[in-house]
């Protein structure tokens, strides 16, 4: 174009020359001048802000692969990078996050999906940049670098063999018009003959145990308001939020995806749940949890066989307050247990294993607390229990906050005792 608006400006200069007015070659050569001028404008290339991108690779749980064989139920993770190839700033949240929609028909419902999907046609949107061999937390993508989605698929279909599609949209604006055919092939094992992909319900029924036996006897008074949590035992979801009973102990919750699940009293308190995990879909009735409260009796008991706890001392890095599974154990801490009621001076300190743990038998029944002798900055769960020989072993967990988990700094069984902290 350069050339050709050159070439031009020659010509007509050359024109000009041969006229024999001044005055007229002048007034041609501004109105010429105007005209090569808007017509450079016009031919200049214009900035656009767009939306592009190119596959780069995929993956089945952590490898490079576009196959994967299911089961019913079973799960797998499926990871893939994509390239911003266009101008424009790609986000993971705001009004305009771009994310993965499921293809071949835009916007299915996949018959793969877990409860952890942003929508039924949302796998995910990205969470990390490539960055040569490792990966980036980030929530946003550049032009030119590179984004990996990550999202789960559950073996929910019958038998067959099936392609999971997917391409990225920026949603409340528009999809990008380039499908790939980007793919899963996915071979379903198919489901068993108690199979159902129908959500279920659950209740559950809250009591106070008056006796200790974890089951409700005749004469014991449901707990109204309590606190009870209902969550996936696989983890591919988070619990509920916590819900509270209605004024006769009981709770009842529609819609969950089918699995299975576990009922839990908030906070933890030694209440016994039954049963301790159970299938729910829509193809069979709810199933009821019942869970048996620490009676308000007291303390008293019908059981006087003595009773053992165990206690766990972890690391808590993350300060959750829960043993995660990259948490260690914290070796040799010194903990103390005791009587709540104060009718006996707690046990001198004991000294967990090298695996944080420790188990304290031929304890009198009452309800006890443990304690670490030593640390600061720690939680207890659960904070209280009652203790006797015809239940299990109640079990605590400690998470140290702040300490140190080096075997060599701590108080050992050889008697190196450090005293340090974090």
């Amino acid at each position: 174009m350069r050339r050709q608006i050159s070439t031009l400006f020659t010509y007509i200069t050359r024109r000009l020359r041969s006229l024999k007015h001044p005055k007229l070659a002048l007034t041609a050569l501004v109105i010429a001048v105007a005209g090569i001028t808007a017509l450079g404008t016009f031919a200049a290339p214009q900035k656009k802000y767009t939306y592009d991108f190119s596959y780069v690779q995929q993956g089945v749980n952590g490898s490079a692969s576009n196959n994967v064989t299911l089961a019913d139920g079973e799960n797998a993770t499926f990871f893939l990078d994509l390239k911003n190839t266009g101008t424009e700033t790609w986000h993971n949240n705001g009004a305009n996050p771009l994310r993965l929609a499921t293809a071949r028909p835009f916007d299915r419902v996949s018959p793969f999906l877990t409860p952890s999907w942003i929508a039924t046609n949302r796998p995910a949107t990205f969470s990390h940049r490539v960055a040569g061999a490792g990966l980036e937390k980030t929530d946003r993508i550049a032009p030119g670098e590179i984004a990996r989605f990550t999202f789960p698929v559950r073996g929910n279909a019958p038998q067959g063999k099936y392609r999971e599609y997917v391409q990225p949209v920026v949603d409340g604006k528009f999809r990008i018009n380039r499908d790939l055919g980007i793919h899963w092939e996915i071979t379903a094992k198919g489901p068993g003959e108690n199979h159902c992909s129908k959500p279920g319900s659950v209740i559950v029924h809250v009591f106070i145990d008056s006796n200790r036996n974890g089951k409700r006897d005749p004469g014991e008074q449901a707990l109204p308001r309590a606190s009870v949590t209902v969550g996936l035992t696989d983890g591919n979801a988070p619990p509920s939020a916590p819900r509270e009973t209605d004024q006769s102990g009981d709770l009842t919750i529609h819609n969950l995806f089918p699995g299975e699940y576990f009922a839990a009293k908030n906070p933890p308190d030694g209440s016994v749940v039954s049963p301790p995990r159970a299938q729910v879909d829509g193809c069979r009735p709810p199933v009821v949890f019942n869970i048996a409260a620490p009676g308000d009796d007291g303390g008293t008991t019908n059981c006087s066989k003595p009773g053992s706890v165990i206690v766990h001392v972890f690391q808590d890095k993350n300060h959750n307050k829960n043993r995660d599974p990259e948490e260690v154990p914290f070796p040799y801490a010194k903990v103390i247990v005791g009587l709540t009621d104060g009718n006996a001076p707690p046990s001198p300190y004991r000294v967990a294993d090298k695996d944080g743990n420790l188990t304290v038998d031929n304890l009198f029944p009452g309800e006890y607390f443990t304690a670490p002798f030593d640390l600061q900055r720690t939680t207890v769960s659960p904070r209280v229990a009652w203790v006797d020989g015809c239940r299990p072993p109640v079990e605590f967990t400690i998470g140290v906050v702040e300490g140190n988990s080096d075997p060599a700094q701590r108080n050992t069984p050889s008697g190196v005792d450090g005293g340090t902290t974090n």
